[in-house]
């Protein structure tokens, strides 16, 4: 009996003489069989919005607009039912009854099409050996990414001395509906992760088609990340350094300014208001992209700026110097995103109208190097 897959034949799913009728291919759908197909699933574009947003309104790095606030996007009574939830620290469920969870649920789903390909790409009709370990080795980054995504939201943050006990998420590793789904271990999910990275990381191309595929350079930079979580500070400077020998550019922020009377394209170049701020599929500091989900995906001038996060962009800075990401990703006192002048003296908006990577970057390499350098002793150059 060939295996069928969710989303692809969720149609048979309804017979009732599974004998009889799955091993017939159904007109309209494909079961993956080819290299091919297994490539397609692996970029599918709504695997890239992976990364949910809405958790930051439960820091205190925001503040929401008056009930009815001039700027209408960070009017309180504006926000979703979620938002309201997390910024007032509300007892229970932040969700409504009947209210799906944007992240856990698309979280899930990708996972599903990770173990697909995982699963059954190394027996491909067709391709080389190398070429499916590389899909294979792609998927593999693209579950670890879920899960460390998930355990960081939902569960307890990496504590040695209590992450075998913790309860992290539901460990899924076959594209099988009718299994039980139990909570592991935080270190169980960490293990899984580690396992996969290194698992991939031999198979990961160093050149990179596009910035959704994950390469090696993504390895390095996401083994970085996992060390750091676990204050593991030599293992992530090891990793980051690597990564950073692949990639290491960065912006001029200085070439930039805003433009008035626009949302997107508001951050632009000096010499020319036409060419906007690079997004993440084109921004030289991208390593991997990864986008918000697609619902409760984006802040754009949504909320204020809170004292302590404005004092943050003028921390240990020289004499006369400033931080061009406050100048070109907040407005001061007024904005102006259309035909209207919108004022709010005395506030901050944030309204970068930028299409960030909330995937792997080479800023955050950067910041992981120098924390780690600095926790193992190093205070020199690196």
């Amino acid at each position: 009996m060939k295996k069928i897959y969710i989303g692809l034949l969720f149609g048979l799913m309804t017979l009732s003489s599974c004998n009889k009728y799955l091993d017939i291919k159904p007109k309209g759908f494909t079961i993956p069989e080819n290299l091919n197909d297994y490539k397609l699933l692996l970029n599918d574009q709504g695997l890239i919005s992976a990364s949910p947003v809405y958790p930051n309104y439960l820091t205190d790095n925001l503040q929401s607009g008056d009930p009815q606030d001039v700027q209408s996007a960070a009017s309180f009574d504006y926000y979703d039912y979620v938002k309201k939830q997390l910024y007032s620290l509300a007892h229970g469920a932040i969700f409504e009854d009947g209210q799906y969870d944007p992240y856990w649920e698309t979280a899930y789903s990708h996972i599903f099409t990770y173990n697909v390909i995982i699963n059954n790409v190394l027996v491909a009709t067709d391709g080389s050996e190398t070429e499916k370990k590389r899909v294979w080795a792609e998927a593999k980054i693209g579950r670890a990414f879920e899960y460390l995504s998930l355990v960081n939201i939902y569960a307890a943050h990496y504590n040695p001395a209590n992450a075998a006990k913790d309860l992290g998420v539901p460990l899924v590793l076959k594209e099988d509906i009718n299994q039980k789904y139990e909570r592991v271990s935080v270190q169980a999910i960490y293990d899984l992760v580690l396992n996969d990275l290194n698992d991939a990381l031999p198979h990961l191309s160093t050149a990179q088609s596009n910035k959704s595929q994950a390469v090696r350079s993504v390895g390095y930079s996401f083994l970085s990340r996992v060390y750091l979580y676990q204050g593991k500070f030599k293992e992530a400077l090891e990793n980051a350094k690597q990564a950073l020998a692949l990639n290491k550019n960065l912006i001029n922020y200085n070439l930039y300014t805003n433009k008035d009377k626009t949302t997107f394209g508001r951050v632009c170049l000096k010499t020319d208001n036409s060419s906007q701020f690079p997004d993440a599929r084109t921004n030289v500091e991208s390593i991997w992209t990864r986008s918000g989900t697609s619902s409760l995906g984006s802040q754009n001038a949504e909320f204020y700026a809170s004292k302590e996060l404005i004092d943050t962009y003028a921390k240990d800075l020289p004499v006369g110097a400033n931080d061009k990401r406050y100048e070109l990703f907040f407005c001061r006192d007024q904005a102006s995103f259309g035909p209207n002048l919108i004022k709010f003296p005395g506030r901050v908006l944030y309204a970068p109208y930028v299409d960030f990577s909330t995937g792997f970057n080479t800023p955050e390499l950067f910041l992981i190097a120098a924390e780690s350098a600095a926790r193992t002793g190093n205070t020199g150059k690196l």
